[in-house]
């Protein structure tokens, strides 16, 4: 079985756009650590 996760912020963090370079990258690295909690529990 297959799932689909959508992730959404709740108005917390600016738009895309409106964030600087470093404010970006800590948003990438919040999905890439979900991504890694999620490859673990799958093992």
């Amino acid at each position: 079985m297959k799932y689909v996760v959508l992730l959404m912020a709740d108005g917390d963090e600016k738009p895309w756009g409106e964030q600087t370079d470093a404010e970006q990258a800590a948003s990438m690295q919040k999905f890439e650590d979900f991504g890694a909690a999620c490859d673990h529990r799958r093992r």
